[in-house]
């Protein structure tokens, strides 16, 4: 049962890299923290993204969501499953702020379109973050995008704001 109501957030971007280099820069660590800091600053991921791993999503203070990886399809398709929430470290799974993700899905999924490949995402998110999160993501794909078609200058200026 869900604690509230929850959106769908559905988006893509075409990329001109393969869906290796892609892949790459979705979860590589490097590459991850690039990305994923539109939205937190100094966000990573704790996880080694295989098949029924927990994938813990945190900001430096050590603030996040966790989740199982319940699909694992290389170069193309991985979803997290989230359990809950992440307070100064600690896993919770019944406070209120966990209930409303428990449940919750984020996919992302690379297809071949012509020479390039289009990389879209889907994100199950509890109705008070829907606006918040779909600002970031534009962002967030646009750095993937940046970062995977080897964008210099924009890998440099995203370096420097590490």
């Amino acid at each position: 049962m869900q604690s509230q109501e929850r959106e769908k957030i559905e988006k893509s971007i075409l990329i001109d890299a393969s869906k290796e280099k892609i892949w790459e820069v979705l979860l590589d660590d490097q590459y991850f923290r690039q990305w994923s800091c539109a939205f937190a600053p100094g966000s990573y991921a704790d996880t080694d993204w295989s098949l029924n791993s927990i994938a813990e999503i945190k900001s430096p203070s050590e603030d996040g969501l966790f989740g199982k990886i319940i699909l694992h399809r290389p170069q193309e398709a991985i979803t997290i499953k989230y359990e809950g929430v992440i307070i100064n470290g600690d896993k919770d799974t019944t406070g209120q702020e966990a209930k409303n993700w428990i449940g919750c899905l984020e996919t992302y999924h690379i297809s071949e379109e012509g020479n390039s490949c289009l990389l879209s995402i889907s994100q199950d998110t509890p109705k008070k973050y829907v606006h918040a999160f779909w600002s970031n993501w534009d962002e967030a794909l646009e750095r993937i995008k940046n970062l995977a078609e080897g964008n210099r200058d924009y890998i440099e200026e995203a370096n420097q704001t590490l």
